[in-house]
């Protein structure tokens, strides 16, 4: 599945902390979400850097549960493979 997600930046601290929300998308599954937010957060450890991703997405319409939780294994796979 191809397709265009727009965000916004909303929280930039380098090396810290990088959050946004989407603002819009071509995707079919657009007109189901209110609101899609990232937040990623890094921590220097040891061996590295830890990045710890938080996804919040609040759908639509409805039955909006039933859907952001499919959403949620959707986002899963989608975060597995990046």
């Amino acid at each position: 599945m191809m397709g265009t997600v727009i965000q916004k930046i909303t929280h930039w601290r380098p090396s810290e902390r990088l959050q946004f929300r989407m603002i819009s998308t071509d995707h079919d599954w657009g007109s189901c979400v209110e609101s899609l937010e990232d937040d990623f957060r890094l921590e220097k450890c040891n061996h590295g850097t830890w990045i710890t991703r938080t996804t919040s997405i609040r759908a639509t319409g409805w039955f909006p549960r039933l859907k952001e939780i499919g959403f949620y294994f959707g986002l899963k796979r989608v975060h597995r493979y990046v």
